[in-house]
């Protein structure tokens, strides 16, 4: 921390300056970064190697190879053979996030090595304060007061794992400016004129910092629209395309900006004008003030993008035990999005595929 304030006459017995700046270096040791990342193996399609909570292998099965019988009582779907998804069915799309994962960093715990990429994720907060007030003494009937205020905080992470996808949703920006002033007129020795106003601002917004090219929609689905309803409004960021694959123990990992969107911005003004004069024993005022808020606000919950988990490449749709088959990153690898808030009985391979 660190910082100084000085005091001077700018013009003798007219005008003065009072400044003042404020610094903090500030680095917080957050929570390890954790995710669950898939084998060399894996990335390949290769999952005959994997295992599931019994010690035997996780068959994947195809979604697409679905039949119901009549009753809706049996469910039957084909495996890969070999365990293996051929390049063939594999989506370009999903083959390319996962050519740019990052690799993990230790053995992981469990028969499907969760938590084997942990790291710490230190969050600078640079903050930065300034203050300035001027007082000008114009002559014995008018003095006039300024004073301005701005701090930033503009919050940042690092990339530890050296890919593109990996855009953390921690940084933000955090910003305050305030601006004042008054002046006093004297108009006789019983009668004081004053005016005074102000205008304040606020930012509280996330901030991802620049976008890949590359994982944008409009470079990932070159020949569809179908993201633009995402983004009706100017002020809401255009972000890489989010893939969010989860499995046992919750979200595994997002690739692209995890989290959501926030974006405040209060700001406020106001200004008074008043008049008061000395009669006798009475001492009288009067005068106006008018006051404005503006709160224009953003928040999404969840950056867009599509999710992924292991039951669409197990066995059955019916209560499927992704503890016995089925993969997320094998879902992710064959473009079989999980449809958000579907009952498990309505499942449907939906595919994510879109062919440049």
């Amino acid at each position: 921390m660190y910082g100084g304030t000085v005091g001077h006459p700018i013009l003798k017995n007219k005008l003065f300056n009072f400044v003042s700046y404020e610094g903090w270096k500030w680095n917080q040791a957050a929570a390890p970064y954790v995710a669950t990342l898939p084998t060399d193996l894996e990335r390949q399609g290769n999952f005959s190697q994997s295992i599931n909570a019994a010690g035997g292998m996780s068959v994947i099965y195809d979604p697409w190879t679905t039949t119901t019988s009549a009753n809706g009582s049996v469910v039957t779907r084909d495996p890969f053979p070999g365990n293996t998804i051929p390049s063939t069915r594999q989506d370009p799309i999903a083959a390319k996030y996962l050519s740019a994962l990052w690799k993990p960093n230790g053995p992981g715990r469990g028969y499907d090595h969760l938590q084997n990429y942990t790291i710490a994720l230190p969050t600078s907060y640079p903050y930065k304060n300034f203050a300035d007030r001027v007082d000008y003494h114009v002559n014995d009937k008018l003095s006039i007061t300024g004073r301005a205020q701005i701090f930033r905080t503009p919050v940042g992470v690092t990339n530890p794992t050296g890919s593109s996808l990996f855009i953390s949703d921690r940084g933000s920006q955090r910003d305050g400016d305030t601006y004042s002033g008054s002046a006093t007129y004297t108009l006789s020795a019983s009668t004081v004129l004053s005016f005074s106003g102000d205008y304040h601002k606020f930012v509280d917004a996330s901030q991802f910092g620049p976008q890949p090219q590359e994982w944008l929609f409009s470079s990932l689905y070159p020949n569809s629209n179908f993201y633009k309803a995402v983004y009706p409004d100017s002020s809401i960021p255009v972000l890489a395309a989010r893939m969010t694959i989860s499995g046992d123990g919750g979200r595994w990992v997002s690739m692209g900006p995890g989290g959501g969107t926030w974006n405040q911005r209060p700001s406020g003004n106001g200004f008074d004008a008043k008049i008061a004069q000395q009669r006798g024993s009475h001492y009288l005022k009067a005068g106006f003030e008018t006051l404005g808020s503006r709160a224009p606000s953003l928040l999404q919950q969840s950056n867009p993008g599509f999710g992924f988990n292991g039951d669409i490449t197990n066995s059955t749709y019916v209560n499927p035990n992704q503890a016995v088959a089925g993969n997320p990153y094998a879902s992710f690898l064959i473009g079989a999005v999980v449809p958000v808030g579907a009952s498990p009985s309505g499942w449907t391979a939906t595919r994510l595929r879109c062919r440049a």
